[in-house]
């Protein structure tokens, strides 16, 4: 252990940190998809906690640190002159419906349900056996979801161009 470089011990010390700043920064995206805050953003000025929460229907204390991690994290901004948050547009357009089958905020929530069989995939790779689909119903409502969305995007977007005649009809 003597012979270890520094310098890349230090590199991957600060990569393993990134990765537990950005497990962590993910999971409150997903609370953020999930309560709708970066909806109601996007359809605000520039505002403070209490009026995004009061718009939002949602607790403020909760909505102060939720935007708190928000802006630490670098996804939404936060003038101090004026003490408001806002979401950009540019931001909005990856985190929010507009995204459509893009939408990062959404594909969050997946973490949460590979952590909730984390364990009894600890546990099969000392007995064996797999996981099935049925002990994690929320996560296929979710990938159907998302695959839904892919999948209308597809056949709007790409494949009912290519048949003005099916579009006419239709």
């Amino acid at each position: 252990m003597n012979d270890l470089d520094q310098a890349k011990v230090n590199a991957f010390s600060e990569k393993m940190l990134d990765i537990l700043n950005g497990s962590m920064l993910s999971l409150t995206i997903g609370i953020g998809y999930q309560t709708g805050l970066f909806e109601v953003m996007a359809n605000l000025p520039p505002s403070t906690s209490e009026q995004i929460a009061a718009v939002a229907e949602l607790k403020e204390r909760y909505v102060r640190e939720w935007l708190a991690a928000m802006v630490v994290g670098q996804i939404i901004d936060y003038d101090p002159t004026t003490n408001t948050y806002s979401l950009s547009a540019e931001h909005a357009s990856v985190l929010t419906k507009v995204a459509g089958p893009n939408n990062m905020a959404r594909l969050t929530l997946v973490i949460p349900f590979l952590a909730s069989v984390q364990k009894t995939i600890v546990n099969h790779f000392h007995k064996g056996g797999g996981v099935s689909y049925s002990a994690y119903p929320d996560f296929m409502n979710l990938w159907a979801e998302i695959n839904a969305d892919r999948f209308d995007a597809t056949i709007t977007q790409k494949i009912l161009p290519l048949m003005p005649d099916v579009v006419e009809k239709m």
